[in-house]
């Protein structure tokens, strides 16, 4: 593992932790009077796969995996391990008129994250890109059923 990566991991492992311990401690009261705890029930759909934007020593910029397969209703992580900003937009590229009318993260900066639920998805492949450089930042999404 490169040093970038394992800080990358390390830093979103620690946001992660912070997050669940914001959760956990924060009460609100309501109106009635009565204090409440939000639900720590787990996420009902936990994360199908991580996908990394990397860079290599050359400066290319890619998606890892660049395929992958995921059911109807999982959730894909999308962190952004390059010097810079990048996005997770669905089409094949930025002409394809359904370009990012399906799902699009907008710009994920570098060292930052972005979940995306596939709740609206049907079975079947989706192409995606970085809108960066969508001819070369590319991979395919299979959704599988339920």
């Amino acid at each position: 593992m490169t040093k970038k990566l394992i800080s990358s991991t390390i830093t979103f492992s620690i946001l992660l932790a912070l997050l669940t311990f914001s959760v956990n401690s924060f009460a609100v009261q309501s109106i009635d009077g009565q204090i409440h705890t939000p639900d720590t029930t787990p996420d009902a759909s936990p994360i199908a796969v991580v996908i990394h934007i990397n860079e290599d020593n050359s400066g290319n910029v890619f998606f890892k995996p660049s395929e992958f397969t995921i059911k109807q209703g999982e959730e894909v992580l999308i962190l952004n391990n390059s010097t810079g900003d990048h996005s997770f937009t669905n089409g094949e590229s930025a002409d394809d008129q359904m370009a990012g009318k399906i799902f699009d993260t907008k710009m994920i900066k570098p060292g930052s994250f972005s979940e995306y639920l596939a709740f609206n998805l049907s079975p079947g492949d989706y192409p995606f890109y970085s809108s960066t450089d969508p001819v070369k930042i590319k991979g395919k999404m299979t959704v599988l059923p339920q």
